[in-house]
């Protein structure tokens, strides 16, 4: 696995390590060999900390802007949002796990390299700073999962529809298409399953054209592979 350009996170990672045990890796293959954009299961809170420990290709994450703002803003995301609200934690439990990982979570992301996203029109940036991180040669990770109302879910119910716009972009700039890679982490079994890289002209050729239906058609594949292999 690639290292990072932040050598204090990599280090860091390397104590976390000690205490996340390793996830058993199924790779169903394919062609990994070029940059893609990989679409991810949240599996609440301990997807990204998976991913970002053990998947077995440097990757960049999108991640929501709040994140990447201020300590109020970060703490008020982590509290309100992720921990309360998706997570459906207390609000005691909420706090001491916020309040704390508020203050480091800047360089976590920062030494992630995380790219932020939108939902208006600022979402040109996150689709500039993707196409350019994949024409440096990274890989970009995408948890498109809609967790607004009821949280995160074994059985992932709907699909945000950006991934699919970074593809479309990626090939109208640069001519070439980018494979989309679907990942599901099943932390009960701690399994991850990497599926067979897809393109676009795969599915419209079957009659999948549409952004919604790609999307559908991702977050099926992700549900066929926690049932055929992660929750086995």
């Amino acid at each position: 696995m690639a290292k990072s350009k932040h050598p204090i996170f990599d280090r860091l990672k390397s104590v976390f390590r000690l205490f996340k045990k390793k996830p058993a890796i199924i790779e169903l293959g394919g062609d990994y060999d070029q940059p893609t954009i990989y679409v991810a299961n949240h599996a609440a809170a301990n997807g990204p900390f998976t991913y970002g420990l053990y998947f077995p290709r440097r990757f960049v994450p999108w991640g929501t802007y709040e994140m990447c703002g201020n300590i109020s803003e970060r703490w008020n995301y982590l509290y309100h949002t992720f921990y309360r609200k998706k997570l459906k934690f207390s609000p005691l439990k909420s706090f001491l796990i916020a309040t704390p990982f508020c203050v480091i979570s800047k360089m976590v992301y920062s030494g992630a390299e995380l790219i932020p996203t939108y939902k208006d029109i600022r979402l040109s940036s996150t689709i500039k700073h993707s196409i350019q991180a994949m024409q440096d040669g990274n890989n970009v990770l995408i948890f498109p999962e809609n967790s607004e109302d009821v949280g995160y879910c074994e059985n992932i119910d709907r699909f945000h529809r950006g991934f699919v716009l970074l593809a479309r972009r990626f090939q109208s700039k640069t001519g070439r298409e980018v494979p989309i890679c679907p990942v599901y982490y099943n932390g009960k079994r701690n399994r991850m399953v990497i599926g067979r890289p897809v393109y676009l002209r795969e599915l419209h050729s079957q009659g999948v054209n549409s952004d919604e239906m790609v999307a559908g058609f991702f977050r099926d594949r992700l549900n066929q592979l926690n049932r055929e292999y992660a929750s086995m």
